[in-house]
């Protein structure tokens, strides 16, 4: 979806086609550590 901000979409399902891709692609990613602490390391703070 962000590859394509300016898409026109012929129908609800080609958005929902398009959302799930990058909620798919955004979810994979990891998480962003916090000045270079991991999550774990965070909780036990």
């Amino acid at each position: 979806m962000a590859s394509r901000p300016d898409a026109e979409f012929g129908s609800l399902d080609e958005i929902n086609e398009q959302l799930a891709e990058w909620v798919t692609v955004r979810n994979s990613r990891p998480l962003d550590d916090f000045m270079g602490l991991s999550p774990q390391q965070m909780a036990q703070l």
